[in-house]
């Protein structure tokens, strides 16, 4: 049986020209309360945003998107049960064209990296201003995968002394081969992966990973991970922004 089976058809994406697309359908996911009804009255006044349902649990949320069809999940990370990470996984993989957004008060590098390597589309912080959580809304549902420029200076500058511009400018100087090994760190794989996805041997991808953090000037590879990370969700907003593209599907979007 089909993983979508039974589950509510979303809204169509094509409408006649001139015709306004249909608010994007979110869901939101947190067990404390507070958190939850203060993402739920922020939702409340943007006009391309329909919040349709809540849930407090992982296990809750999985439901949930199988009965609302939701566009977007905002997902918190630490819940008792199945938490965020997990249940992100869970979802994209019944559902790919549901994009998640992880909501978090724990903004490190450790869980950036870990949100984007389970599939997220985007990383807000909680203590995020309104304005800054709209922005990241309306970049993910351009298509963007979305780490707003605040937090990413923030974990960028944590990762080595170089300044944040620094080192995205040597991401886009690596050699392309190294920019490969890179962004596999990036999904989590590990050297014996590496070898494998690209066929060459581990200690040929041992030997290029010091490279990339001697590049970097960074100890660990989490770190370079996270450069990455950082690196590809900028790209991707600075490669949209100078292109002017919007999909023909989705919300129409505030200027």
């Amino acid at each position: 049986m089909s993983a979508n089976a039974g589950r509510p058809a979303p809204p169509p994406s094509p409408h006649a020209p001139g015709q306004p697309r249909a608010p994007a359908r979110v869901l939101v996911v947190d067990d404390h309360d507070v958190a939850r009804e203060g993402l739920l009255s922020i939702l409340a006044g943007v006009p391309f945003i329909a919040v349709v349902g809540e849930a407090t649990s992982g296990a809750e949320d999985i439901d949930a998107v199988e009965r609302l069809a939701p566009d977007l999940v905002l997902m918190d990370v630490k819940m008792p049960g199945i938490d965020g990470l997990d249940a992100t996984r869970a979802i994209l993989a019944r559902f790919p064209g549901t994009r998640v957004i992880v909501v978090s008060f724990f903004d490190t590098s450790e869980y950036l990296v870990a949100a984007y390597q389970a599939g997220a589309a985007g990383f807000i912080p909680k203590g995020a201003r309104r304005d800054q959580i709209v922005a990241e809304l309306e970049a993910i549902l351009r298509g963007e995968s979305s780490v707003g420029s605040g937090l990413a200076d923030r974990i960028l500058g944590q990762q080595s002394d170089a300044s944040p511009a620094s080192m995205l400018g040597r991401v886009e100087h690596l050699p392309p081969r190294l920019r490969e090994v890179l962004a596999l760190l990036g999904q989590g794989l590990t050297n014996r992966q590496i070898a494998e996805r690209l066929g060459i041997k581990p200690l040929t991808v041992k030997t290029q990973v010091e490279s990339i953090l001697d590049r970097f000037q960074v100890d660990n590879r989490t770190k370079a991970a996270t450069i990455w990370v950082v690196s590809a969700a900028k790209t991707v907003q600075s490669s949209r922004a100078d292109a002017g593209r919007v999909p023909a599907a989705g919300p129409d979007l505030p200027s």
